[in-house]
Parts: structure tokens; sequence; C-alpha cells
């Protein structure tokens, strides 16, 4: 039973991370397809335009000039490495590169003919390997840290396993040694008073014997299996949390939609959180239970919460950018600089997992507004979202454990307000939520203030 227990966790952690290492690779291949197909889509009608406008001035140094310019710049904003010729009436009036061949590199052309009839011929190469790097590294990044998980899992296991089979002998020992003297005892008994017989006597030893041995199997079982149950848990709190830095990473390696420096600062942070998943599931490795693995840890930590919320909106904004939603801060004039006993890396997970629940909670364009607000002793946070809300019979559900309010394909786990509450109030905070129909949500968050 404990052998095929250890299987089972040690399988679905592997499938996990299979499951992810996959994802990964997908959208390796899609999101190469979809940038090579938008770069040389770019990069062609350029060239089109700048030699409309060379015929039309009749300066065709303006070409090489112009372009030179735009391939420049077109190589720092979107990290990908190109060149470019341009041949108009079979003669080649300019040309920026070349780049050294390399299997990352694909060419494309394209031919069409100016105003005046002159034939002309785009020949570009392009080289995604820098691409190429920042994609892999972030695969090789998540397959590592699942591997950690399963490698952390796979040794707690096997201790645990270790030290109940100890047990187990010793008490099946202790048992069969009481056993032995009370059937000495109903031995000499039965001589004194003729009324049993010795057979009888072992009888009921051998029974209490096996009754007991089952007991004491059912309960070491039980208490394993809690603890598996424990580490399952565990694992789908990480595959659920790991999303949001993930998606941060996704955005950091599309550079066309934001600044270098943007960049950086959103892979900084997303490591920031990737390692704070990874240091909890150290803590808990050292742990019996999942409680006593963050509890010890979470009430030793305090954060900026001005500047730990400001970061996450901004993470925030940059992902759903698309997607026609505003995220706002509303910060009154006392919450400047305000620190609250609790973890940056926690804070960040539970503002995460509420504005994700307030984005798919928008139907179509809408509004997010993230206010901080200090009261005495308390700081508090109010997301507020103009989603289709709900009714009161959800609300008294949320936060328990596997409740959530989506459904179908994109139906979620039910972790992430179960999460949020659990450690808010391990801190001595709060999580309430009040909702409209139709109209939107708020949810609320007490913080505790360091003095």
């Amino acid at each position: 039973m404990a052998i095929h227990l250890q299987n089972r966790v040690t399988q679905t952690i592997k499938t996990l991370g299979y499951l992810l290492l996959l994802c990964l690779i997908g959208y390796l291949l899609l999101a190469g397809t979809r940038e090579y197909q938008r770069v040389k889509f770019q990069v062609f009608e350029y060239s089109r335009s700048l030699v409309t406008s060379a015929e039309k001035f009749q300066d065709l140094l303006l070409i090489q000039r112009e372009l030179t310019r735009f391939v420049a710049g077109l190589q720092e904003k979107e990290n990908i490495k190109v060149s470019l010729r341009i041949i108009i009436n079979n003669s080649k009036v300019a040309e920026v590169g070349p780049i050294e061949p390399g299997i990352f590199r694909v060419s494309a052309s394209v031919e069409f003919r100016t105003s005046s009839g002159n034939p002309v011929f785009v020949e570009a190469d392009f080289d995604y390997l820098p691409f190429i790097k920042v994609t892999l590294f972030s695969l090789a990044l998540m397959w590592a840290l699942f591997w950690l998980v399963l490698r952390i899992s796979r040794l707690r296991l096997e201790k645990e396993l270790a030290s109940v089979t100890k047990t187990l002998t010793t008490t099946i020992a202790h048992i069969q040694k009481t056993a032995s003297n009370i059937n000495d005892e109903a031995t000499v008994k039965t001589n004194l008073k003729g009324n049993t017989t010795i057979t009888e006597v072992n009888d009921l030893t051998e029974s209490i014997t096996t009754f007991l041995n089952v007991v004491s199997k059912y309960n070491a079982e039980k208490e394993e299996l809690s603890l598996a149950e424990g580490r399952l848990q565990m694992a789908r709190q990480v595959a659920h949390d790991i999303r949001s830095p993930i998606s941060a990473l996704n955005i950091a390696i599309c550079p066309s939609v934001i600044h270098k420096q943007e960049a950086q600062e959103l892979v900084k942070n997303a490591l920031i959180r990737i390692n704070g998943i990874a240091d909890d599931l150290l803590k808990f490795s050292k742990q019996t239970k999942v409680a006593d693995a963050s509890n010890e840890s979470k009430r030793k930590m305090v954060c900026c919460l001005e500047n730990t919320v400001e970061k996450l909106v901004k993470e925030k904004s940059l992902e759903y950018r698309d997607k026609g939603i505003s995220i706002s801060i509303n910060k009154r004039s006392n919450a400047s600089n305000t620190i609250t006993n609790a973890s940056e890396i926690e804070i960040s997970r539970i503002l995460s997992n509420i504005i994700n629940n307030s984005v798919e909670a928008i139907e179509s364009n809408g509004s997010i507004d993230v206010a901080i607000l200090q009261e005495k002793k308390t700081a508090k946070l109010t997301v507020s979202d103009s989603g289709k809300g709900m009714d009161s019979r959800v609300i008294e559900k949320i936060g328990t454990m596997g409740f959530s309010t989506k459904i179908g394909e994109n139906s979620g786990s039910g972790l992430g307000l179960y999460h949020a509450k659990t450690y808010l109030e391990s801190i001595g905070g709060k999580l309430s939520v009040t909702s409209v129909l139709n109209k939107g949500t708020q949810v609320h968050i007490e913080l505790p203030i360091s003095l």
C-alpha cells in the first residue's frame, strides 16, 4: 500500500512536469512562427513604402540611408538579426547586413513593381537565435523547478516510509510479546480451574493479535495518506501560482510591445516570484504539515505595500494590454511607505490571483482599481472590477477549498482565494468579498501593520 502510494504521488508530479514541458515547447514553436510572419510583413511593407518614396523624390540614396536606420532599430527592438537587400531593374540599390549562416536563419523575398513599372526585388534574411535563447532559458527554468519538486517529494516519501516501517515492526514485536504473556497466564489459570482449554486461549490470543495488527496498519497507512495528500495539494498550488510569472516571462521575451528596460524588470520580478515558490517547496519538504512549513517564515517577513502593489499592477497592465482593460492604483495620502507584517512574495501572489479573477469576470472593455488605505494598525487593499458580479450564494462559498466560479473548459482549481484566505488569517489578516450582480465585485484585504 505504502509503495503504491509513493509511486502514485511520484507519477502525478512527473505528469505535471511533462505537461508543462509540452506546453512550453508548443509555445516556442507557435511564438517563433508568429514572430517570423509579423517581422517579415513589417520589413516588406516598409521596403515597399521606402522604394515608392525614393522614386517620388528621385533620390535612390534615400533608400540606403533609411534602410540602414530601419534595420538597426528593428534589431534592437525585436531582438532579431536582419539582413536586407533591395534590387531595382536588376541593380542593387541598397543592402544592410549580411548575417552569418545558422540553423535559425530564415530567408524570404518579395517582388513587385513601382508606379512607373520598374521591377523591384526585396530579399531578407532573419536570424532568430537571440529569440530562441531567451525562450529556451525559460523552458529550462520551468523544467528545473518541477524536477526539484519531484526530487524533494521522492526523498521525503522514502524517508517517511522507512520511519513508518521501523515503527510498525517495533509495534508488532511488542504486541506479539504481550500476546505471549497473556497466553502463559491463561495456561496457568486453565490448569488451576480446569474450566477452559489451552486451544481456546490460543485462538483468542491469535484473534486479538490479528485485530491489533490490522488497527496498527490502518493507522499507519492513514497517516501516510494524509501526508501524501498534503504533497499533492502543494504540487497543485505550485502549478496554479506559477502561471502568472510564466505569463510575465512570455511578455518579456516578445519585446515588440514593451521597452527593453521594462522587459528586464518583468523578468527580474518573475524570477523573484518563482524563487519564492521554490523556497516554499524547500521549507515544506522539511516539515510534516503544510501549515508548519509556511507560518514559521511568513510571520517574520515584512514588505512595503505600496511598492509591491505598484510592481504587480504594472506587470498585470502589460499582461492584459490587449484586452481593453485598464488597471489603476488609487493610493490614499496616508498609505505611503506602509510596512506590513506579510511576505512580499505572498502579497504579490494573492493580488495576482485576484486581478486574474477580475479580468476573467469582465466580458469586454472594463476597469480594475486597486485602492490602498491605512487605518491605525491595519492596512487595507481593495480590488474593484466592473465585471459581471456574483450573487450571495456564490459569495458564501468563496475561499472554500476546491470551490471555483469558473465553469467549462476554463474552470478553475479553487486554490487561489483559498490560499489567500488561509495565509491572511495565519498572519492576523482578513479577506472578504462584496459584489453586485451585473455591476462588479470588490475584494477586501486587511493586513497588520509593522510597528
